[in-house]
């Protein structure tokens, strides 16, 4: 076997850890996406109001005037129940800790579904922190109780804004590549190229692209968000960018723009030894 042979067998191998290892395995471990994604109950206006009922702005915070959004990401288990919060962006200790403290608090969500088969998903949710302006005609106690409820209806609004206008991270139908996993898998292994250079210098690892797919399908503004090397990163973003159209995400029975992302797995044949 040619070493070309050995690389291409490699990139197919690769490109199976994305459906065995790398958050896509159904029912191993979570799935960055499912075609239904986890929901909380009653929906994302019940989502909101109850994030504004349940988080306490930090005193400290509050005192100090700081505000913005932390990022909290997590997984849905199989059962709906929240499993694993961190942050993924962090504002101010304070603030993270209650954004934490909210999270682990909340009550079961419905989980996602693949295939009709319930799946542990993971969900990225932004909590927005905002102290309201100040007014001589506004009470303290009513300012506080304002800025509750302008950061609950901006914990979605400012992340997941109207369908439509900017991507969302997730939706009733996440977009899916033409023809399934299956075919996503068989097209990478087909076009990508292992970088001559990270060939030679033993280079692999899996680099994380994260794109949008727009209400047309297409693949829009790929990004690297785990790097592993820039030949590998260059390659990775250049596949990303000559996909075809996928299906585009549904939300409400209308098509959305969706952001999606997706580990490559660069990885090479093991040498031969001689026997």
């Amino acid at each position: 076997m040619t070493n070309k042979e050995f690389i291409k067998k490699g990139l197919l191998l690769a490109m199976m850890l994305i459906s065995m290892t790398s958050n896509i395995a159904w029912g191993q471990k979570p799935l960055d996406a499912a075609e239904v994604m986890p929901s909380f109950p009653g929906g994302e206006t019940a989502l909101m109001q109850w994030l504004s009922q349940n988080i306490t702005y930090p005193a400290i915070a509050e005192k100090n005037g700081v505000q913005g959004r932390v990022i909290v990401r997590f997984a849905i288990g199989k059962d709906g129940a929240v499993c694993d919060p961190e942050i993924f962006r962090s504002i101010d200790p304070a603030l993270d800790n209650e954004a934490l403290r909210v999270i682990k608090a909340m009550p079961k969500w419905k989980p996602g579904m693949q295939k009709g088969v319930p799946v542990a998903v993971n969900f990225t949710l932004p909590i927005t922190f905002r102290l309201p302006e100040k007014t001589k005609d506004v009470k303290p106690e009513e300012r506080h109780k304002n800025s509750e409820i302008l950061k609950a209806k901006e914990v979605i609004s400012e992340e997941r804004p109207k369908y439509g206008e900017k991507p969302l991270d997730a939706a009733e139908v996440m977009p899916s590549f033409p023809g399934g996993t299956d075919a996503l898998i068989q097209w990478l292994s087909q076009n990508i190229t292992y970088p001559t250079t990270a060939e030679k210098n033993g280079v692999q690892g899996r680099v994380i692209v994260r794109f949008a797919i727009g209400k047309d399908g297409g693949v829009c503004d790929p990004k690297i968000i785990h790097s592993v090397d820039p030949e590998l990163d260059k390659e990775a973003l250049r596949v990303i960018k000559a996909m075809p159209k996928w299906k585009p995400g549904m939300q409400k029975g209308v098509p959305v723009a969706v952001y999606f992302s997706l580990p490559i797995t660069f990885q090479l044949p093991e040498p031969e030894t001689a026997e």
